[in-house]
């Protein structure tokens, strides 16, 4: 009896222990594959989540303390600014409380972004011109509120202190600015209602308002907290986090990091 005979009166002899063997490993096989595919549609998904809510924000400068606005314009006239990035634009970032104001329904861990033209002009998005006493809303805060176009919501913001608010020697009478607003919008996420640089798959509370209003609330003057930065084809990632430091140092000037000289 050849080798082969045997094999073939082994593999028909143990018929049932082979075919259980074989379903096994099919299945398992289908699992895997299964998960490949699942996992990456999962990744193409958060992706796609993560790249609606930037924009076109690729890098953003960002400080706890408040830095002057023309630093952005500052360092847009760097010699080398426009070889590694397109455009860049001034806002404010902060976190705060919203409450509509008919129904007293309150919205907590609410982003506040304090912008102006530039920012719908760096996104190449429909421009938004915002009264004084304006906003736009997001469409998950306003479900969360339950408001629409017109409804009165009043945003409460904490105001920058150089003292912490746990500090002894801290003010804590005036502590934050609430600002009436009338909702002019619920901007949709296609309109970037749904911008976000947090690192979030929930939904997103964010109200927009505009910068100068916020500014005169918060006391800060012509002072923003935050920049975005577009990089240009081909310079998305290869050492520009250094080349953008070392711009930001070089376009900084004593009274961005909170110095004054005097002669």
């Amino acid at each position: 009896m050849t080798s082969w005979q045997l094999v073939w009166r082994g593999v028909t002899w143990f018929w049932r222990t082979n075919l259980a063997i074989v379903l096994g490993v099919a299945t398992a096989v289908a699992v895997l594959g299964g998960a490949l595919l699942v996992g990456h549609s999962v990744r193409g998904s958060l992706a796609d989540l993560v790249n609606n809510r930037l924009g076109k924000t690729d890098w953003m400068v960002a400080s706890p303390r408040f830095f002057r606005e023309d630093l952005a314009t500052d360092l847009a006239a760097r010699p080398t600014f426009h070889d590694v990035f397109s455009d860049q634009a001034p806002l404010i970032v902060a976190d705060a409380v919203v409450t509509e104001q008919a129904s007293g329904r309150r919205a907590g861990r609410v982003k506040v972004y304090g912008v102006d033209e530039r920012f719908w002009r760096f996104h190449g998005v429909a421009s938004a011109s915002l009264g004084d006493r304006e906003a736009l809303l997001s469409p998950a805060l306003a479900r969360e509120l339950n408001v629409s176009t017109g409804a009165a919501v009043l945003v409460r913001v904490q105001r920058p202190s150089d003292i912490p608010l746990d500090s002894l020697h801290a003010r804590k009478d005036e502590v934050g600015r609430t600002l009436r607003l009338i909702t002019r919008e619920i901007r949709p996420a296609s309109g970037l209602g749904e911008f976000s640089l947090d690192a979030q798959q929930g939904d997103v509370y964010a109200v927009f308002v505009p910068l100068a209003r916020l500014q005169t609330e918060l006391e800060v003057g012509h002072r923003v907290n935050t920049i975005l930065l577009e990089s240009s084809p081909g310079h998305r990632t290869t050492g520009l986090a250094e080349r953008a430091r070392d711009m930001v140092r070089e376009a900084a000037a004593p009274d961005d990091i909170g110095l004054s000289l005097r002669v």
